[in-house]
């Protein structure tokens, strides 16, 4: 019988070899061979205007609306509103299963539903992070409804005032955090679906709640300090691109498709106990109960540190996000590839049997960044 749980002993050969050709850059970059911008509304730039225009040809596609959401608005406690503040970066803030964070229907009316919804470029997906603590997105705040501090309130967007129900930190383990309440912002329920409403939950390090912040799609010319811009909004096959000073605008953003399989089946393995104190192939002190992952040694090319993996188990369905920051073993066999050690709480949370001897899953794995 193949022993699909290798040693300890052989996972640490791994991490050492995965850590050395990582700080080697043996880490192969994959090459984009497309691009798409989604489309936008808003006011059209003039060709007459623009200066130092690099014309190309481009495919673009339409934007898809967000999801309506049932959610009955809430008011927040009555506080005056105060003026716009100084600004930081603004662009999209990514989640569970690749989805933006995203305000129901586009609506800027008060007591709009924040949710996840697939991402697609739209004003309804920008959010400024400002120098004042506050995120924003048309015009309003994030803010916590009926400045509540308990798990499970929900999120929406409100006139801006102030208030620490709308003041949040985010932190380098990708947790947007409401200090007031001292909980961070939480997927409802592990919900993947389109209009899975945003709460607040205690922190507990899972995939709903992490985020990456402000993904901006600029592509920019360093020399000229101006991004890649669709000519006048246009969103008809054949619009000229061309050079623009960066507006962080939906006609500067881009996805980059990547030309190898995004998605392959092959077989997922778990941890097992690991010493106290262990580190990852890239530093990181082992936590079996994060919702990260050692990519085996066996695949080529090998996925590098921070990628994202969508991981779904055949037999029922069930998926979760993980994050790549270790190197695995060198496991194979006649059916399936290994693809995948995953920590002990991710594995038991996709169904798979925590078995030394016969602990494997058939997945799918989808690469998402």
């Amino acid at each position: 019988m193949l022993d699909l749980i290798t040693s300890n002993q052989e996972r640490r050969v791994g991490r050492t070899i995965g850590a050395i050709l990582a700080g080697a850059g043996l880490v192969p970059l994959a090459a984009c061979s497309s691009l798409s911008t989604p489309e936008a509304k808003g006011p059209a730039n003039t060709p007459a205007e623009k200066s130092n225009s690099d014309y190309v040809q481009l495919d673009v596609s339409a934007a898809l609306p967000s999801a309506p959401s049932a959610q009955t608005a809430t008011a927040s406690p009555s506080q005056p509103a105060i003026a716009p503040q100084a600004q930081t970066t603004t662009g999209a803030i990514t989640g569970l299963a690749g989805k933006c964070l995203d305000t129901a229907r586009a609506s800027s009316a008060d007591g709009t539903p924040v949710q996840l919804y697939d991402c697609n470029g739209t004003t309804a997906q920008q959010w400024t992070i400002g120098s004042d603590g506050t995120i924003r997105a048309l015009g309003k705040c994030l803010d916590v409804t009926d400045d509540s501090t308990g798990d499970g309130a929900k999120v929406q967007l409100w006139t801006c005032t102030g208030g620490a129900n709308q003041k949040w930190t985010v932190n380098a383990a990708q947790d947007i955090v409401n200090p007031r309440a001292d909980k961070c912002l939480d997927v409802t329920d592990y919900q993947s679906a389109d209009g899975a409403p945003a709460q607040i939950w205690t922190c507990t390090g899972g995939a709903n709640q992490k985020w990456t912040v402000n993904a901006a799609q600029d592509i920019v010319n360093p020399q000229a300090d101006k991004c890649l811009d669709v000519t006048d909004y246009q969103s008809a096959d054949g619009a000229p691109a061309q050079r623009w000073s960066c507006s962080g605008g939906t006609d500067q953003n881009w996805n980059a498709v990547h030309a190898e399989q995004k998605t392959n089946t092959c077989w997922a393995t778990h941890y097992g106990p690991e010493p106290s104190g262990a580190l990852t192939a890239n530093g990181e002190l082992f936590d079996n109960d994060a919702d990260t992952a050692a990519t085996s040694l066996s695949r080529q090319p090998q996925l590098p540190f921070g990628a994202r993996v969508r991981v779904t188990n055949v037999a029922n369905g069930q998926s979760l996000v993980v994050r790549i920051n270790d190197r695995g073993t060198y496991a194979w066999s006649p059916q399936e590839p290994k693809c995948l050690d995953l920590t002990d709480s991710a594995f038991s949370r996709l169904a798979g049997r925590l078995d030394p001897d016969d602990g494997h899953i058939v997945v799918v794995e989808e690469v998402l960044d």
